[in-house]
């Protein structure tokens, strides 16, 4: 009975230990400033994520057949790709990066001060706008809209490291239950 308690033990390690590499990578992400600016807890959310993704991979695809397989990583891969490209467009179009050297996100929609202001600019907005309201996103913007903003790029980060986690769970999972072919 007890080597059962110790096989459980040790698989609980190794999930553990998966646990803290999956944290790696988005706190890889956050030293070269590819993470969102907000939240701050982004890269424990991440390996939530990751995790989750893992375990319904395994609970799905466990068995699976090679085709099906197949089919769940080019078209997560796809997704990924799509999805990446969208979040560093946003990343690109609606952050700035304070004197001070911290990233905020812009709005969405532009606030009475920044419609009457820069009427012709609005909503995308720049720095020498930004330098006027003193670096405050919220004079020039719309405090719902710079909330939409963050949760857009939160989601398509939290979604891209799901399917990334998808893609390399499903290819393991089916990797170590495919059977090695005949010999001939």
């Amino acid at each position: 009975m007890l080597e059962d308690f110790w096989q459980a033990v040790r698989e609980l390690e190794r999930f553990w230990a998966y646990i803290v590499a999956a944290a790696a990578l988005p706190l890889f992400a956050k030293f070269v400033e590819l993470t969102p600016p907000w939240p701050s807890s982004i890269a424990i959310l991440t390996s939530i994520v990751n995790l989750l993704a893992i375990v319904v991979a395994y609970q799905i695809y466990r068995g699976t057949s090679r085709r099906k397989a197949t089919s769940v990583i080019v078209r997560a891969t796809i997704l990924l790709f799509l999805l990446s490209i969208a979040y560093l467009g946003m990343i690109s179009e609606l952050t700035f990066r304070q004197p001070s050297g911290t990233i905020e996100i812009k709005g969405l929609v532009c606030s009475e001060v920044g419609r009457v202001t820069f009427p012709e600019k609005c909503p995308w907005l720049g720095p020498a706008e930004l330098k006027t309201a003193e670096w405050t996103p919220e004079i020039l913007w719309t405090s719902w809209s710079i909330t939409i903003a963050r949760i857009l790029i939160v989601v398509s980060w939290l979604c891209s490291f799901l399917l990334l986690s998808l893609v390399l769970a499903t290819f393991i999972i089916y990797q170590r239950s495919a059977k090695p072919p005949a010999a001939k």
